[in-house]
This record gives structure tokens, C-alpha cells and sequence, in this order.
């Protein structure tokens, strides 16, 4: 028995001895305030990865930028200063001078949209101005080369060269790398989503007008004329609003030389807002009409642009000579879509005597110079104070560059 407690004690006694000559743990050398230490054993130890929690996920965010303008006129004076402008690049006509002061604007966005007024269906129709509208397709090639990616047609000129016109113009515009609107061989092509994709967002088109001066298209055509009908609206929304993220409505509405919207223009506005559409842009008044945004009972919200007013055209009101350069954001975030940065930035379509050489200003830039020709051969008071005024009568500051506010 006493071996065994002897026994005992001694491996207590060696076990006791080796605890006490386990090294201490690392302490730090510096003499300061630092007091961390590594434990031996540890030292490469891998964390442990925690994920983030909901409130730290980012859904992403993608964006792109469009820039519309209004209505596209060639009169006589149009064409005839395209082909005195004719040089090495352009030996015909030459449209280009016309538009290089909102080239970059037009180029810098993602997205262009045009609503070109008048038929482009070929010189063996005759080139023609008021009331009857065809222009060289020389313009269209230039178009497409300025930047316009969206070229809507649907207007009350669109028949002005008869059925068979606005099909050549429709053949003619479906071998430009462009997006048509407004115009469909048949109806299957119109029952067929009009869906553009940039930047990871998709956009689906639609496009009306109020009517076609009075003409209907021949009944030896399949041709689809999309005049306004607000059943018809409303089953075309419900049909391709799922095909895309965001649905874009060109309407070409309203009577001409009124800067306000009409009741129709509003009530047609508020249903396309209660169907979901995200943006409404405008055209047909020859002026410049208001920029809202509209707000439907189930919580859409709609920017609607009245009216753009013209982009080129000799119309002797001083008001028929401004229009607007208006660019906004798509934005997509996560499966939102929100419009931001809308800017309504006022041009002006300048021409000279006897309505030639044409060019558009921006009315930042429209000089007293510029104006005095339009006071001296036309009495017409269109300077940049007057078109100013109009400006901020019509557009709500929200929208105006800050010079115009």
C-alpha cells in the first residue's frame, strides 16, 4: 500500500514539474500601451466569413441616357439648302450644318430619339414641302450617322404620299440601323413587341397619332396606320408592357399653336399612367408644351413631355421657331426603373432670308445678331429675352438649366 501512494505522488510531482515548464504565451516587447499577444498554436488561424446581412446588400444599378426632339420639317427652303450645302463628303445633300450645334448632345446619349414629320419614300415621288411632305432620303442616311436611334413617323403627314408612300418610306427606314416607330407593314409586324436594349435595360415602344390629315390607308394594303384609340391603347399596354423594363409612348396629339394641353391630351395621359407607362413624349402643337409628372391611384408615375415643339421648321410665329432638347435617365435599380435628371434645354431653328440657311441654336447661344434677322425680314420679335419668356411660362422650373430658372 505504501508503494502505491508512493507511486502516486510521483506522477503528480512529474505532472505538476511539466506544466510549470510550458512557455508563456507570447507577450509583446514594446514597452507602450501595446498589450497584444499571440497565442502559440494560432497564429494561422483562418476567420471565419460572415455574410451580409440584407441592410448591407446593394441591389445593382444600371443606367442609360436619352435625349428626344420634336418635329423634323423639311420644307423647300430644307432641301434647297442641303443641296447648296452639297460638298466632297455629301455631294447631293448635305443636312448636316443644320443640326452640328445639338450633335454632341445627341451623340453623348445612349439613346435618340426623332419624330421625323415628313415622308422619305423616294425621288421618283418628287421632293415637295406644305401640304403634301416628301424629302430626300439623303436625310434619313444622315440621321441615322448623326446618332438618332429611334425615328418615329407616326404623324398627321405619314400618309401624305398615299399607302404606297408610306411603305416606300417604311422599306426605306428598315435598312437604316435605326429603330422605326409609328409605321408597320401588317399587323403582324405592329402585334410585335418594338423592344430596344442598352445598357442592360430593355425598352418597349409605342407609338400613335391623332390622325393622318383626313386620309386612311388603302384597303389594297396591310398597312397599319396607329391612330389614337384609347381601347385600343390599353390593350396594346397590356399586351407588351411585360416584354421589357420600361415602356416609352410616342403621341403625336393636341391642336397647334396652344401651349397648354388640351383636356383630351390629359385624360389620354392619365390612362397611359394608370396602364404603367414610364414615359410619354410628345409632339404635333408646334410649340412647346408643359413637362409633368403624372401619378396613377396604384402608385406609377409617368413623366410626360406634352410637347417638344419643332425641331426644324420655317412657321412664321416666333413660338413655332423654338422647340426643346429634352434628356433624361432610365435608371434600373435591382427591378425598379425610376426616370432622373430630366432637363428640358430650349433650341431655336434659325433661318435667313426667303427661309434659307437653316441651323439650330441653342437658346443659351441665341445671339441679338441672330435675332435681328428674323425682326428685319419678318417682324418677327424672336430674341432670346422673348423666347426666354415663353420658356419659363410654359416649362416648370423643375426641368429648365439653371440659366432659365
Amino acid at each position: 500500500m505504501k508503494k502505491i501512494i508512493c507511486l502516486i505522488f510521483a506522477l503528480l510531482f512529474c505532472l505538476c514539474a511539466c506544466t510549470a515548464q510550458t512557455p508563456a504565451p507570447n507577450v509583446s516587447d514594446n514597452t507602450g500601451d501595446d498589450t497584444s499577444f499571440t497565442i502559440s498554436g494560432f497564429d494561422n488561424a483562418v476567420p471565419v466569413e460572415t455574410q451580409p446581412t440584407e441592410e448591407e446588400k446593394q441591389p445593382e444599378v444600371t443606367r442609360l441616357s436619352f435625349a428626344a426632339v420634336g418635329d423634323n420639317i423639311i420644307y423647300q427652303a430644307g432641301f434647297t439648302d442641303a443641296r447648296n450645302r452639297a460638298n466632297e463628303e455629301y455631294p447631293e445633300y448635305n443636312f448636316t450644318p443644320i443640326y452640328e450645334n445639338i450633335l454632341p448632345a445627341i451623340q453623348a446619349a445612349d439613346i435618340a430619339y426623332i419624330n421625323q414629320e415628313t415622308l422619305m419614300a423616294g425621288a421618283e415621288y418628287g421632293y415637295t414641302d406644305y401640304p403634301c411632305f416628301n424629302s430626300p432620303q439623303h436625310l434619313g442616311h444622315q440621321l441615322e450617322e448623326m446618332g438618332f436611334d429611334i425615328v418615329n413617323i407616326a404623324n398627321n403627314h405619314m400618309l401624305d404620299m398615299t399607302t404606297k408612300g408610306l411603305l416606300d418610306t417604311i422599306e426605306f427606314w428598315r435598312t437604316k440601323n435605326v429603330t422605326l416607330l409609328g409605321g408597320y407593314e401588317n399587323e403582324e409586324v405592329y402585334n410585335k413587341p418594338v423592344v430596344v436594349e442598352k445598357n442592360g435595360i430593355s425598352m418597349v415602344f409605342l407609338s400613335y397619332t391623332y390622325s393622318a390629315n383626313g386620309f386612311q390607308p388603302s384597303p389594297n394594303y396591310d398597312v397599319v396606320v396607329p391612330f389614337i384609340d384609347e381601347d385600343k391603347i390599353v390593350e396594346d399596354i397590356r399586351r407588351v408592357k411585360n416584354a421589357g423594363d420600361t415602356l416609352i409612348v410616342s403621341v403625336h396629339w393636341g391642336n397647334e399653336n396652344q401651349f397648354e394641353p388640351t383636356a383630351e391630351q390629359r385624360a389620354l395621359a392619365q390612362l397611359m399612367c394608370d396602364e404603367g407607362v414610364d414615359v410619354i413624349i410628345g409632339t404635333h402643337p408646334h410649340v412647346i408644351q408643359p413637362v409633368e409628372w403624372i401619378e396613377s391611384a396604384n402608385g406609377n408615375k409617368t413623366l410626360c413631355i406634352y410637347s417638344l415643339g419643332d425641331l426644324v421648321a420655317v412657321m412664321m410665329k416666333a413660338s413655332n421657331m423654338l422647340g426643346g432638347l429634352c434628356t433624361f435617365d432610365i435608371v434600373k435599380t435591382g427591378d425598379e426603373i425610376t426616370i432622373e435628371n430630366v432637363v428640358f434645354n430650349p433650341v431655336v431653328h434659325h433661318f435667313g432670308p426667303s427661309y434659307y440657311n437653316g441651323k439650330m441654336y441653342y437658346l443659351s447661344d441665341f445671339t441679338p445678331e441672330l435675332a435681328s434677322t428674323f425682326a428685319k425680314v419678318y417682324g418677327i420679335n424672336a430674341t432670346k429675352e422673348s423666347l426666354s419668356d415663353i420658356v419659363r411660362d410654359v416649362i416648370d422650373a423643375e426641368f429648365l438649366p439653371e440659366e432659365f430658372r
